[in-house]
């Protein structure tokens, strides 16, 4: 079938750039939309796929028929790599063949799945639960939402009055909580609330400003050695830090990167962990820019974002002094002498906007056209975000929103421009650059008269 041969294309176009750039977090759903696009495959065509697998092997899952998940959880990763929840669900049924059959391959591969989740999504709760499975006993199966439900077992009596106990407790608690507090306290308690209360009060005068970064001496060294480009870029860390677990650790950098007199299409920099005799104990990479061609570069000026995570089963290194970041490739071309300012894009408020909280954005760039496969609108743009209000953003969804010429919403497309952890937060009086492709499903090129951007969450 011509489908199946379409399919098929785009399944070797998604494997041919997961090979090249070796990592299997870098593809994300407006990525995958563009690979469609470019190859003149219907996206419905490969979410309907996806879906029907992703649905079936929930099915499997719950009937504990591991093998035929683990079959339907591979072909949803083939088309979309980083389907966070394909990734955990299959690291889960891995755990529980394991703990049935003994293999050790089954093991290697729910912890390598598991593992990558964390790298994509970093608060995944399934994956923490299997590498946590993985120490306990193999014919203890680890209780999930997809597993078919156990007998219950009657209560074991000293587990019971341990409850109790907590709940007397717990009573206590807040019983003393609740009783009068001393003038001193009360003065105490309403002057700190006054002092960090949420700007989300609209009747407040009040404007709070932002805090100067603070001094964490937490924070591991992040040295940028890139002598042939300090001129031309700067780098300001916002985040480098090492949390050591019981079991394990996590890294966690972010960093702020700015262009002077140059333009930046792609970059990768390699990340290197130096010990106190400044020897490499670990080596990785960051990519900045769109993996795909066409997107908009990065100005003079603009804020590129650079943001690493890494979490190990294993005991936190003892002997990291420092961070090493250097330039392994760069696309760049000469800054022009002078920018015009992109046409101003309407920003609707999905709640009341404090006056701590604003934003401005710019279209830098913006393409409508049709899809003859889906006989719909494919929208290529890149919006220009500029924090003006007094507070820093960790966190901001949003959506375009599409009207016909009667001034209806025919159509929406969401979109985060940062979520918590996933970025350096946007300070006041920084930006953030935004490419992407909304590929919609109603709206055509004709019916679109106009589109706005709704600010559905902010933090």
């Amino acid at each position: 079938m011509e489908q199946d041969k379409q399919l098929q294309n785009y399944v070797d176009k998604v494997l041919q750039i997961q090979q090249a750039q070796q990592s299997r977090g870098k593809l994300q759903e407006e990525d995958l939309k563009m690979i469609a696009q470019e190859i003149g495959v219907d996206w419905l065509q490969v979410k309907k796929s996806l879906q029907d697998h992703f649905k079936r092997a929930e099915e499997f899952a719950k009937r504990q028929l591991w093998t035929d998940a683990i079959e339907e959880y591979q072909q949803v990763l083939i088309l979309f790599p980083s389907h966070t929840d394909a990734l955990s669900q299959c690291a889960f049924a891995h755990l529980n063949q394991w703990k049935e059959n003994d293999q050790v391959e089954n093991k290697k591969l729910a912890e390598k799945l598991a593992r990558e989740t964390l790298q994509i999504q970093a608060d995944n709760h399934l994956a923490f639960d299997v590498l946590a499975g993985l120490k306990t006993e193999k014919n203890v199966r680890l209780n999930h939402k997809i597993q078919t439900a156990k007998t219950p077992q009657k209560p074991n009596k000293a587990v019971v009055i341990a409850i109790a106990m907590a709940v007397l407790v717990m009573m206590f608690i807040v019983a003393w909580a609740l009783m009068p507090m001393s003038p001193l306290e009360e003065y105490s308690t309403e002057r700190l609330y006054e002092e960090t209360t949420s700007e989300s009060s609209a009747s407040s005068d009040q404007i709070i400003e932002t805090p100067k970064e603070n001094f964490d001496l937490d924070m591991i060294e992040v040295n940028f050695d890139a002598p042939k480009w300090e001129s031309f870029l700067s780098l300001e860390t916002q985040e480098s830090k090492l949390t050591p677990f019981s079991d394990s650790y996590s890294y966690k950098f972010k960093g702020k990167l700015v262009a002077k007199g140059i333009e930046i299409d792609k970059a990768k920099f390699k990340l290197e962990w130096l010990n106190s005799q400044q020897q490499v104990i670990y080596t990785d990479y960051i990519e900045l820019g769109n993996n795909l061609s066409g997107s908009t570069p990065y100005l003079p000026g603009d804020i590129m974002p650079l943001n690493f995570l890494k979490f190990e089963k294993a005991t936190a290194p003892k002997d990291l002094k420092n961070v090493r970041l250097s330039i392994v490739s760069i696309e760049q071309n000469k800054a022009a002498e002078k920018y015009e300012t992109g046409p101003p894009l309407e920003l609707v408020w999905n709640q009341n906007k404090s006056p701590n909280l604003d934003l401005k954005a710019t279209i830098r760039y913006s393409n409508i056209t049709d899809n003859s496969i889906t006989n719909a609108a494919n929208h290529k743009f890149a919006f220009f975000f500029e924090n003006i209000g007094n507070r820093r953003i960790k966190a901001l969804k949003f959506a375009v929103e599409y009207y016909d010429k009667e001034g209806q919403v025919i159509e929406t497309c969401e979109r985060f421009l940062l979520s918590r952890d996933s970025a350096p937060d946007i300070l006041a009086g920084e930006n953030r650059l935004y490419n992407s492709v909304c590929g919609l499903s109603k709206a055509t090129r004709n019916k679109i008269i106009n589109y706005k951007v709704r600010i559905l969450s902010i933090e």
